[in-house]
């Protein structure tokens, strides 16, 4: 092989592992595709377990056919053994007509007739040996078909009791399906509500009332620094220090006024107190 050839066989082979590859790619992705369209909806499982129920009674209908073959093959393998014994029971009543005239002629000495009832009993007796060899082997065979043929009933009762459980198995099926998803959908959506209520309006009004009330502290500590506020305190401070001071002041001088008082009235009654 030249380099040329060389070259180009491989340039071929690669070509048919492309071919080959895309063709596993594509059809793998077809599957995936068929599966999601089967798995993702109920619409989807119910027309999965139809299509499947479809297939099943075809297969079931095929097999039942074939069965039903089988049943008229042993039908006919026993027709064919109940008219050998049929045929065997002639030939033997005529295998032993042949006998008997065969012994009479070879009685009367006639060779001829000897002869013809010699060869008429080979004839019926060689018949008869072929019935029995065919009789054994119908019976051998009518036995082991009928074993095969009462597995083949039992399996087509199987598949037909599968088949009718398909549409039970469809309808829990889509039962469950719908359950599951509506217990996802349950939990998503609780799960959103959870979301929404950490980040929606009322986490936005406790974060804005927050914001309110620091801007009032701080206000009001601004409002305590300044200086016409001040001012307006230092002025009211000291007109309730200077309102208690005359308030004190006056107190003092009454109670000086009544201490003289006292002093003087007591002088005045120890003047007029008589001399003893």
């Amino acid at each position: 092989m030249t380099q040329t050839q060389g070259g180009f066989s491989r340039f071929w082979q690669a070509i048919k592992r492309l071919i080959t590859f895309k063709f596993l790619y594509e059809s793998k992705r077809i599957d995936e595709r068929a599966e999601a369209m089967f798995t993702r909806s109920a619409d989807g499982i119910k027309a999965g377990f139809d299509l499947t129920k479809e297939q099943w009674v075809q297969q079931y209908r095929d097999l039942r056919d074939a069965i039903a073959n089988l049943i008229e093959l042993q039908e006919q393998r026993q027709i064919k053994l109940e008219h050998s014994h049929k045929e065997e029971e002639e030939l033997i009543e005529k295998r032993d007509g042949a006998l008997t005239l065969y012994e009479k002629a070879q009685t009367e000495k006639n060779e001829e007739e000897t002869k013809k009832h010699e060869a008429a009993f080979s004839r019926f007796h060689s018949r008869i040996q072929e019935l029995d060899k065919l009789q054994d082997e119908l019976i051998k065979e009518i036995a082991e078909k009928g074993k095969e043929l009462a597995n083949y009933k039992l399996r087509l009762t199987d598949f037909q009791a599968r088949i009718q459980k398909l549409e039970e198995e469809k309808q829990e099926a889509i039962a469950d399906f719908v359950s599951s998803k509506k217990t996802i959908e349950l939990n998503e959506r609780l799960a959103g509500i959870a979301t929404s209520l950490e980040t929606g309006p009322l986490e936005a009004i406790q974060k804005a009332r927050n914001e309110l009330k620091a801007r009032a502290k701080l206000s009001s500590e601004l409002a305590g620094t300044d200086v016409a506020f001040q001012d307006l305190q230092y002025q009211k401070t000291g007109r309730e220090t200077s309102g208690e001071s005359v308030l004190a002041q006056m107190l003092a001088e009454r109670k000086a006024k009544r201490k003289e008082l006292d002093a003087k009235e007591s002088d005045e009654k120890i003047e007029e107190r008589p001399e003893i």
